[in-house]
C-alpha cells in the first residue's frame, strides 16, 4: 500500500500524487502507524478537492485503507459533481462534519502540506470535513465509535481499534 515503502523517493510519490489530481481532481493520502508505534488508529484524506473543486478535502478515520479509500473516492465524485451535504445525509446516509482547526496543522494532515510545498504551491490552510459514513457491517444501533476531528480536545491519532472491513 505504501509506495514509499515500495521504493519510491519522495520526489517520485509526489509526482504520483500529482498524476492522480490530474487524472482524477484530487489524490487519496493513506495513513497508517508504522511497526513501532503504539497507535493502530488509520486515517485517509483528500488532497486536490479544495484546489480543484474550491471544496473542503474529505477525511475518514479508523478504517481501513481500502474501505476508507473506496468512501472517499465514492463521496468526492458525488460532492464534486453537485450533490449536497445534505443529500448526502438524506439520501446516503452519510453524515460529515468539519475537522476542528487544531487537528489540521498537525501530523494528521502532513502530508497536505508537503505535497503542495514541494509542488511550489502556495495554498491557504485547507478546511476539513470528516465523512462519517455508517459501516456496511454494523447496524444503526451498533456502529463502532471513530474519532471525532470536530473536537479539539479529541487525541487522535490515538490507540483505537481498527474497524474492520
Amino acid at each position: 500500500m505504501c509506495i514509499r515503502c515500495d521504493g519510491y523517493s519522495e520526489e517520485q510519490a509526489h509526482r504520483s500524487t500529482e498524476l492522480s489530481i490530474l487524472t482524477h481532481g484530487w489524490a487519496l493520502l493513506g495513513v497508517v502507524p508504522n511497526e513501532d508505534s503504539e497507535s493502530i488508529a488509520t486515517w485517509t484524506y483528500t488532497i486536490g478537492i479544495k484546489e480543484n473543486f474550491g471544496l473542503p478535502e474529505l477525511v475518514v478515520a479508523d478504517h481501513p485503507y481500502e474501505l476508507a479509500g473506496h468512501r472517499l473516492n465514492t463521496i468526492a465524485s458525488l460532492l464534486t459533481t453537485g450533490t449536497t451535504r445534505f443529500e448526502l445525509a438524506t439520501e446516503f446516509g452519510v453524515r460529515s462534519q468539519r475537522v476542528h482547526p487544531d487537528h489540521i496543522g498537525g501530523e494528521v494532515f502532513f502530508g497536505w502540506f508537503d505535497y503542495y510545498a514541494a509542488m511550489g504551491v502556495s495554498m491557504d490552510e485547507p478546511r476539513f470535513l470528516q465523512i462519517l459514513a455508517p459501516h456496511p457491517d454494523f447496524c444503526s444501533g451498533h456502529q463502532p465509535a471513530v474519532a471525532d476531528l470536530s473536537d479539539p480536545h479529541e487525541s487522535f491519532p490515538a490507540n483505537r481499534p481498527l474497524l474492520d472491513t
